[in-house]
């Protein structure tokens, strides 16, 4: 069985408390996307699995704080190898992690 899923997440007036009771709240700018990849044999995950999420949103805080955040993440899954990879950037940071799963 192998399917392909896409996915919308867009924020709207999304508001969470923080640390220090300051409020976070975000809005989409205008979404973050999310398209995904899998196929599984026999009950098990086969070839490579992947995912993305692409997009943007603003948030400001109860202190004052205001802003845009851009997620551009790629994940991919070997079963053969058992590698997972998480490659892009979040907020202007640098994601980069390669990790082996247990059996």
């Amino acid at each position: 069985m192998a399917t392909e899923t896409s996915a919308t997440r867009t924020h709207a007036s999304c508001a969470v408390e923080g640390r220090n009771g300051v409020t976070i709240t975000t809005n989409g700018n205008p979404n973050i996307a999310l398209k995904a990849t899998r196929k599984v044999v026999n009950g098990q995950p086969s070839g490579l699995q992947t995912s993305s999420q692409k997009g943007s949103f603003t948030y400001s805080t109860s202190d004052g704080r205001s802003g845009t955040c851009t997620i551009d993440i790629t994940s991919t899954f070997d079963p053969a190898t058992k590698i997972h990879t998480i490659k892009g950037t979040n907020c202007g940071r640098t994601v980069d992690t390669t990790r082996t799963r247990g059996s």
